[in-house]
């Protein structure tokens, strides 16, 4: 069996338990004593219950460490206090796609994709305005394949004559993605001078193999504007003539990925022209068109997102996925490619009889033993 090794990348609210005080106020149990009680029998009774909650401490002291609201008491920290009560902070959710269809007849769809563009961004050692721009098309890749008639793959490659002269992103059925920058870009990318534009005129290239057909379908169109997220959006509206929207957030902030957001809005039929659905695809639409999309960063809640950006269009929660990186890639599949080689050239490519190959996609370095391959 070939042996395989994978190269090293690059590199809240506090809910209190709660008790009333004698002058109305409410406050978790610990802090009892620094709301200025006067009687001291109530205060007495309450003792029993204050090693668990707040390390015992007296009155004396309490009125020493907190203030007189008893917002910010000190046992929010000590193990003692109940799991359910400790201060959190909100996690982010994990990376996931959600579909929805609204009353007046929208489809829509939406990715959270920050981990996984920063998992795919590391392994091509891809920083700052060049990260940005990948993880575009890999969320504009994942919102795209939602449109696949069946389990397939859909690839997006962006081809321009700038210095990210090539970028490939498939979508691998629902939920499912891996990139491709070659050696010959990241060298481009890594000698960057910050000013001029990473992407220019082009062309865009949509691939989508069906698992039940035997050809592809290909479609290419050219483009005038070195823009991801209107790459994709031209590429709806002229090769799969959809009446569409695909709005993309991602940002960056102290050198830190922190954002990678899709929508995706798609007019379905019975769609009445003057309904609210529709008005608000056109806002974006137009939106989109003049340079000033509507941002999606800050909504941590999908419904919220969505009632954001169509407004008064009631909801139904169709399908959830879970978003992640994924390459098929395997030592068999490399073997089979390397046996369409005549035999004097991999004897030549051969060093001390091991043929190494990386792939471009997942940067997995594969050493296969020639006798394995002729």
């Amino acid at each position: 069996m070939p042996s395989i090794s994978r190269r090293p990348s690059a590199n809240s609210s506090h809910t209190p338990w709660a008790a009333t005080t004698s002058k109305g106020g409410r406050s978790c149990i610990s802090c009892i004593c620094a709301q200025g009680w006067k009687n001291t029998s109530r205060l007495r009774r309450t003792r029993s219950l204050m090693p668990m909650h707040c390390g015992g401490h007296g009155p004396r002291q309490c009125r020493r460490l907190l203030p007189r609201n008893g917002d910010d008491c000190p046992g929010w920290g000590n193990p003692r206090w109940p799991r359910a009560h400790r201060p959190h902070t909100a996690r982010p959710m994990p990376d996931h796609m959600t579909r929805y269809a609204t009353s007046d007849h929208l489809a829509v769809a939406v990715v959270r994709a920050t981990d996984t563009v920063a998992t795919i961004a590391a392994q091509h050692d891809v920083q700052g305005e060049p990260r940005r721009i990948l993880g575009e098309a890999i969320t504009a890749s994942l919102l795209m394949a939602t449109r696949l008639k069946g389990p397939g793959v859909l690839s997006f490659s962006l081809r321009t004559s700038s210095c990210f002269a090539h970028l490939r992103v498939d979508a691998i059925g629902l939920g499912s993605v891996r990139a491709m920058v070659t050696d010959t870009v990241r060298a481009g990318l890594q000698a960057w001078n910050g000013v001029d534009a990473l992407l220019g005129p082009g062309e865009v290239e949509v691939v989508k193999q069906l698992a039940q057909e035997s050809q592809p379908y290909r479609s290419t169109i050219q483009l005038d504007r070195g823009e991801v997220v209107w790459a994709a959006n031209r590429y709806l509206a002229v090769s799969e003539q959809v009446d569409a929207c695909l709005l993309i957030d991602v940002r960056e902030r102290d050198g830190a990925l922190v954002e990678a957001t899709g929508v995706y809005l798609q007019r379905l039929p019975g769609a009445d022209d003057d309904g609210a659905g529709i008005a608000h695809l056109r806002r974006h639409q137009l939106a989109l068109t003049e340079g000033r999309p509507m941002g999606l960063a800050g909504d941590q809640d999908d419904d919220g997102l969505i009632q954001r950006l169509i407004p008064g269009s009631p909801l139904q929660r169709l399908h959830d996925y879970p978003v992640g990186f994924h390459c098929p890639c395997s030592a068999e599949r490399f073997i089979t490619t390397l046996r369409g080689i005549p035999q004097h050239e991999l004897r030549e490519l051969a060093e001390d009889g091991v043929l190494e190959t990386t792939c471009e996609f997942c940067r997995s370095v594969y050493r296969i033993p020639l006798d394995e391959v002729i």
